[in-house]
């Protein structure tokens, strides 16, 4: 797929996640990532939306996905850290911030 295709899906879904529109911001990572799954900051992205309608299991299964790809991305650590929160397992979200 075109990169900036991938770039422009990328963009909308921060605009849409900005304007409180999780939904539409989903729907645009989902799009991304079935085309590029190896994408790491997408499935940070995406599992801060998830996290955001409250669904914890999914978005530890997306950050999990993200740690794995690319475990020295601040931004993965700050939503690991706030996954972290709402379990809540302070000793955890305190050393993922300290690494973001």
């Amino acid at each position: 797929m075109d990169n900036v295709f991938l770039q422009q899906l990328l963009a909308h879904a921060e605009h849409q996640l900005r304007h409180g529109n999780r939904h539409g911001a989903i729907n645009s990572l989902k799009r991304l990532l079935g085309h590029e799954p190896d994408h790491a900051y997408a499935h940070a992205l995406l599992a801060l939306c998830l996290l955001n309608q409250k669904r914890l299991h999914a978005a530890s299964h997306e950050i999990h996905l993200a740690i794995q790809l690319e475990p020295e991305l601040p931004f993965i650590h700050y939503v690991n850290g706030h996954i972290a929160l709402a379990h809540p397992k302070f000793k955890a979200a305190e050393d993922h911030f300290n690494t973001a």
